[in-house]
């Protein structure tokens, strides 16, 4: 009986991986072939074509040629599996400290143990976040997805500032090494110029080459005007008495959610009032609190300084 069990729950799990694979491309508006989707599920040709018949048996699927066409029925199962992906990365991202290179493999597991239900609840909870770790949309209860609206970074134009939408979270390894650059969704950014080594970006306050292989695995799109042609710098810089406005954070996890939960969105004004005897942490005033951090911290609050004339903040 278990041995059966073990079969069937693993037939169900490369059924919604496949619907899953299918659908990401239909998303993109990319074709999909027998050999691709093979090679994407571990699968020989023979299982595979037993797999894409079960799911045209199930009128999950519609074959046209050597491409595949998600039936209504096997987009909202698609769908489905994915809103539970991306809303377990999002609460793993954001409550707990599992390095964000590593939440895509955690949800891959996740993923197929989670009851709609189960997800519903996960949604409220989190409040309902409209984007997950990455970029990409989460799928709404109804099991709507908004169309993607984001621009290649090889493509965007020089000297125009954009934002990061989305970053590519595999090969893992590719992903790590983008955001130990610093580079995750939300952070604004300027395409210097190109060359046969990668794009000169610059980003918070610095200029660095981005890799061609890692160029691919960005996508951005406009920066909003509050960004635009705005000297973004850490929060690090301000001396005691100065003052800033929050552009953006750079930080994930659970640092990220005690920042937001400190009041420090975009917009939010803060002050340096002291540092501490022996430099750090430094205090700080944020919405009539007080609150210390360390440069470590503040390294991650970017923000455009407040100049100030007889008193009155420019």
């Amino acid at each position: 009986m278990m041995l059966f069990r073990s079969r069937k729950e693993t037939r169900r799990i490369q059924v919604e991986d496949a619907l899953k694979h299918i659908y990401n491309h239909q998303y993109a508006n990319e074709c999909t072939r027998q050999d691709c989707l093979a090679q994407a599920l571990g699968l020989n040709s023979r299982e595979i074509g037993r797999l894409l018949k079960e799911l045209q048996e199930k009128e999950l699927l519609e074959i046209q040629g050597e491409n595949f066409k998600l039936t209504p029925a096997g987009e909202e199962w698609a769908l489905q599996v994915i809103r539970a992906h991306r809303l377990w990365e999002r609460f793993l991202a954001d409550e707990t400290d599992i390095p964000l290179h590593k939440v895509h493999g955690h949800a891959e597991k996740r993923e197929h143990k989670m009851t709609r239900e189960e997800v519903d609840l996960l949604d409220a909870q989190l409040g309902y976040p409209q984007h997950d770790p990455h970029g990409d949309p989460i799928p709404s209860a109804r099991h709507e997805m908004e169309p993607p609206a984001t621009t290649p970074l090889l493509q965007w134009k020089e000297g125009t500032t954009a934002l990061i939408s989305h970053v590519e979270d595999e090969p893992a390894e590719k992903f790590s090494r983008i955001i130990a650059l610093g580079l995750l969704p939300g952070t604004p950014l300027n395409v210097i110029d190109s060359g046969p080594e990668g794009l000169l970006i610059q980003s918070a306050g610095r200029k660095f080459r981005l890799p061609t292989e890692l160029v691919g695995n960005i996508s951005v799109k406009p920066a909003p005007e509050t960004l635009q042609e705005i000297p973004a710098e850490p929060l690090s810089i301000l001396n005691t008495g100065e003052k800033g406005k929050i552009l953006y954070l750079k930080s994930q996890g659970l640092t990220r959610r005690r920042f937001m939960d400190l009041g420090m969105v975009p917009g939010t004004l803060i002050e340096v009032l002291m540092p501490s005897l022996f430099g750090e942490p430094k205090a700080y005033r944020i919405r009539g609190t007080t609150i210390a951090l360390r440069k470590e911290q503040a390294n991650q609050i970017f923000i455009q300084k407040i100049k100030e004339s007889n008193g009155t903040p420019k």
